[in-house]
């Protein structure tokens, strides 16, 4: 996208935030909570899965239809930079549980279910055909790898062999051959009749789970609610950068600043690592010349990190005026990516957006971000608890009811 319709594209966005987040009222955190109630979209914010072996990293993932009627799920891959990949339907009969290994997917297994068929599905459900070169052309596309055109569609962090990426369930109430993702026409449709519904009857968890380095790690998936009275036609929604900020998916909108714990010292010797999503401020196209990432990223954009120990000793602010990718994995520590010196503390996290691109003196405005820390001690054991939000500034308060 050109630096123009970059602006554009900002300011639009930032008059369209501006009247929610200074309209003079406080929002919830609590009413806008990803806690793990039943909900409309579950977000795995991260996975990783190491293509060598079969005992190598790799990530694990549940879903659970929690409603008191079957229900269609529909899964969505997503490369680290926001690409979406492969989509899938699942069946889900009432109470019933799928549990996905991303290491049989993205070697071409898709889990198969059937019941009793619902709009447009077979019994069991169509899934989409992965042959070799399309499972070749997956796997470059979550590894970083260039395609035949030279493009990428990913960071390739983690190198050839590790393919990262994130993860989205919507809860669906019919199949489609065409329309399979978020961004396109009919996926979402105003008061939840497309492809995806608004019913809020999903949960979900996951977990990395590396059995040759004995050692595995979870946590809840985050979970989004839909609500079309209160968030339908906001411009801050969870799909908003991908739709256009019409709110026609009418999900309630992530937090904007985490409070997250770290440690490194003690019995945690694997230290702290940080799953963060970011929301985008400009959506990537399918792949971008290889090298070229920067080019298509808003550099208005960036990612602001600061710690305090224990003792309430702040560091110094990190900043990064560029923002690489959707779904990361960042260590804390002494020379890592979010750096600290007392073994024990918290990091706050911000995604947010320069005002100076706008031409505007209100100040900058926030995106949208998740933030999951990980506890280790290598080998030995982890824990996983969601960080604290702490902002809530694209959360708009619940319109009060008024009488007749």
């Amino acid at each position: 996208m050109n630096s123009a319709k970059r602006l554009a594209a900002a300011g639009t966005l930032f008059f369209a935030l501006a009247a929610g987040v200074h309209a003079g009222v406080a929002p919830s955190v609590s009413s806008c909570s990803n806690g793990p109630t039943p909900s409309a979209t579950l977000l795995l914010p991260y996975f990783e899965v190491d293509l060598l072996g079969q005992d190598h990293q790799t990530t694990l993932f549940a879903v659970v239809n929690a409603g008191n009627h079957p229900t269609l799920a529909h899964v969505v891959l997503w490369t680290d930079w926001g690409v979406p990949t492969l989509a899938f339907d699942i069946y889900l009969g009432v109470n019933d549980t799928q549990t996905m290994n991303l290491r049989d997917i993205l070697n071409g297994v898709l889990p198969v279910t059937g019941g009793t068929p619902l709009n447009g599905c077979t019994n069991p459900v169509t899934l989409p055909a992965l042959d070799a070169t399309a499972l070749t052309n997956l796997r470059k596309q979550h590894t970083g790898q260039a395609n035949g055109s030279g493009n990428c569609s990913g960071s390739g962090r983690g190198g050839v062999n590790l393919a990262t990426g994130y993860m989205t369930v919507d809860a669906a109430q019919a199949c489609s051959a065409t329309i399979v993702y978020p961004l396109q026409a009919g996926y979402f449709v105003a008061g939840g009749n497309g492809i995806a519904s608004n019913e809020n009857v999903l949960l979900g968890d996951f977990f990395f789970v590396d059995a040759a380095q004995n050692y595995a790690e979870g946590n809840e998936a985050i979970h989004i609610a839909a609500d079309a009275a209160r968030f339908g036609g906001s411009p801050s929604t969870f799909y908003g950068t991908w739709i256009g900020r019409s709110g026609d998916d009418a999900r309630a909108p992530l937090g904007t600043k985490y409070r997250a714990r770290y440690l490194t010292g003690g019995g945690f010797s694997g230290g702290t690592n940080l799953v963060v999503w970011a929301e985008p401020s400009v959506p990537t196209p399918e792949a971008v010349t290889c090298g070229h990432r920067n080019e298509f990223v808003d550099p208005c954009q960036y990612l602001r990190t600061q710690a305090f120990s224990e003792d309430a000793v702040a560091s110094a602010q990190v900043q990064s005026n560029v923002v690489p990718q959707v779904a990361s994995r960042m260590s804390v520590g002494v020379g890592a990516d979010i750096p600290v010196t007392a073994p024990f503390g918290f990091v706050d996290f911000e995604n947010r957006v320069q005002p100076f691109c706008l031409a505007e003196p209100t100040g900058d405005f926030p995106l949208q971000s998740l933030v999951i820390p990980l506890h280790s001690a290598a080998g030995r054991y982890a824990v996983g608890f969601n960080a604290f939000r702490i902002a809530d500034d694209l959360c708009e308060p619940p319109v009060a009811a008024t009488a007749d």
